[in-house]
């Protein structure tokens, strides 16, 4: 009750953009609840090439930042590369990813393994900043990113195949293609990523895999499965102080990561009428290794499996929406770490809850919305979740919202059972969002968003103490404040200008969080050729939590130019870090300089 004047104030002071959409994998429009803070990205709509993976994808949303050690790393292991934070989620895996709404990550650990998740099978990204615990549970305490599969729409076929190459030895290869029938339809696609790295001992590879496969059922239903396969090696070139220490004893850093991921979904859908219903069974499967030869502190070698399966049943007529629904999801999986020779035995963990989300228009000018969710874990009382918002349609297309919601995060199997110090009675993590913005959109002239939040927390898992006594434990409380703004230009013939702007305090959470980040970005085309020029801007972001080891300020420019000659043919070149920064987003790990890729893309 302590925090209802704020949450009415709030309220009272700002109301919510309009609801914003989503195209589900039949092209259907769904709307999400209103007064959410929602980005939806299609990569391949973008004014520029489309981009290669979830990453690049969403570099351009206000609140979302990624803590990076080479251009493509892999985000399992002590100090991961490609960490996805939104709002200052950076530790932890605070935000969930997943594909066309099947959680995807490590089973033991929660690593979300966005940064491998090339986007070559990617129709759009949905990006929810702030709590998403009421459609998703677990996981989303800061928000979440759901990635939906190509699909084809309407009868016909597609194919398209690129490569690229460029600094560092850098190789991109994709192929894709698509069709559609009278009653069955697919979409497969195959890449594969290499770089020798801009640093000795940094290589990576990357291949991937995706097959959807659908069929029309009589009666109305749509039945789709899709399944998934990544195999990612990235080799860690160490820090630039745990290089110089292996140098002076005349020998050579050796770390590297191996992630291997198989997952696979099957989907019903039907819609009758205001009504329609979903069910979806989903299963994951990878074995994870972590090597670190230059010490005997970490050597890692697990497999983990999570099945589950989410059914739902929604209403959508004259102003009024709901959905109501349940979800459950079992993880478990074996772990081994060399260096202490321990062997954690096979380990499980169930959860699942019912949800509830509603809208309505209550004026004309007004529509509200809430949703609830139970959810239930086996090794902790049931959790209570809910959220609320409201949102108020001015003249001149402006729009006001406000909104609070519940997030939480369930302890992982390893900080309960398989990790140094892990302990079995821990609580979830819970955090309350409070937020604000204000909207105006000139339809596809120009259009902006400027949305203030706040967001607090308490029983984040840290581990206390040093050596053999660490221990994982709830400690502490976390209050993340900031603005988060985009705008977008487009009323000069054939140009498009594109910013976004993030500031916030992350309190004592200030590793992978800067202060102040944005983009800026020009496009122009002129009939076949494209020329695009990007800035990105990073201010006051530190290599540790609690403001140790700040990182250098930076500025960083690239440009890319692109021809289309005709036939389905597509050339383009790319260049980044033009002005030659130096820089880190990981301690200890530095940048690449200049560097730049060329390629083709043929579409049939």
């Amino acid at each position: 009750m302590r925090r209802l004047p704020a949450v009415l104030l709030i309220l009272a002071s700002a109301g919510v953009e309009a609801a914003e959409l989503r195209l589900n994998v039949e092209g259907r429009v769904q709307e999400r609840p209103a007064s959410r803070s929602v980005s939806r990205i299609v990569p391949d709509e973008k004014p520029a090439a489309p981009d290669r993976t979830a990453n690049e994808a969403l570099r351009d949303v206000p609140g979302v930042f990624f803590q990076e050690r080479a251009p493509f790393g892999l985000g399992i292991g002590p100090g991961a590369a490609g960490t996805l934070s939104i709002r200052g989620s950076a530790s932890n895996q605070r935000s969930l990813l997943l594909l066309d709404g099947r959680p995807n990550a490590a089973g033991l650990f929660g690593h979300p393994l966005n940064d491998s998740c090339g986007a070559e099978w990617v129709e759009s990204l949905e990006v929810v900043r702030g709590p998403d615990s009421v459609r998703y549970g677990s996981g989303a305490l800061a928000g979440s990113v759901n990635l939906i599969p190509k699909r084809l729409s309407a009868p016909g076929r597609k194919a398209v195949v690129s490569a690229a190459g460029g600094s560092y030895g850098q190789r991109d290869f994709v192929a894709e293609g698509g069709w559609r029938g009278d009653a069955w339809d697919g979409y497969v696609t195959a890449a594969n990523r290499h770089t020798d790295g801009h640093r000795p001992k940094s290589t990576a590879d990357s291949y991937h895999a995706n097959l959807l496969l659908g069929r029309s059922l009589p009666g109305g239903w749509d039945l789709f499965a899709m399944a998934r396969h990544a195999d990612d090696r990235v080799w860690d070139p160490g820090t630039l102080a745990e290089v110089s220490a292996r140098a002076a004893q005349g020998k050579p850093v050796d770390k590297w990561s191996r992630a291997m991921r198989t997952g696979a979904d099957l989907t019903a859908r039907k819609d009758f009428g205001a009504w329609s219903t979903t069910l979806k069974a989903f299963m994951d499967y990878g074995k994870n290794v972590i090597q670190n030869r230059s010490s005997t502190t970490y050597l890692w070698d697990s497999l983990d499996r999570t099945v589950g399966g989410v059914a739902s049943v929604g209403y959508s007529k004259d102003g009024v929406s709901c959905e109501v629904g349940g979800d459950v999801k079992s993880t478990g999986g074996d772990g081994r770490d060399a260096a202490t020779n321990r062997r954690f035995p096979g380990t499980r963990r169930s959860e699942g809850g019912a949800f509830a989300l509603a809208k309505a228009e209550v004026l004309r000018s007004l529509t509200a919305s809430a949703g609830v969710r139970v959810h239930g874990h086996d090794s902790y009382d049931a959790e209570f979740v809910p959220q609320a918002g409201l949102e108020f349609k001015l003249p001149f297309r402006m729009s006001l919202r406000g909104a609070v919601a519940k997030g939480f995060r369930s302890p992982t199997i390893g900080e309960l059972f398989h990790a140094a110090g892990a302990a079995s009675d821990l609580s979830p993590e819970r955090a309350w969002n409070y937020e604000a913005g204000v909207a105006q959109a000139w339809g596809s002239q120009a259009s902006w968003d400027v949305v203030a939040y706040i967001m607090e927390g308490k029983n984040l898992i840290r581990s206390e103490g040093t050596g053999a006594a660490a221990r994982y434990r709830n400690s502490g409380r976390f209050t993340h404040r900031g603005l988060e703004g985009s705008v977008r230009l487009a009323v000069l013939p054939n140009t498009e200008i594109a910013g976004t702007a993030t500031v916030m305090d992350p309190h004592n959470e200030t590793k992978g969080n800067p202060y102040a980040h944005g983009s800026l970005s020009v496009t122009r085309r002129w009939r076949r050729f494209l020329l695009s020029a990007r800035a990105q801007g990073i201010h006051k972001l530190y290599g540790a939590d609690y403001r140790a080891t700040r990182l250098p300020d930076c500025v960083l420019a690239g440009l890319r130019a692109e021809v289309e000659p005709g036939a389905g043919l597509r050339l383009f070149a790319e260049g980044r870090n033009l002005l030659d920064k130096e820089y880190q987003f990981a301690e200890g790990y530095p940048m690449p300089g200049p560097n730049a890729t060329a390629g083709m893309e043929m579409r049939f």
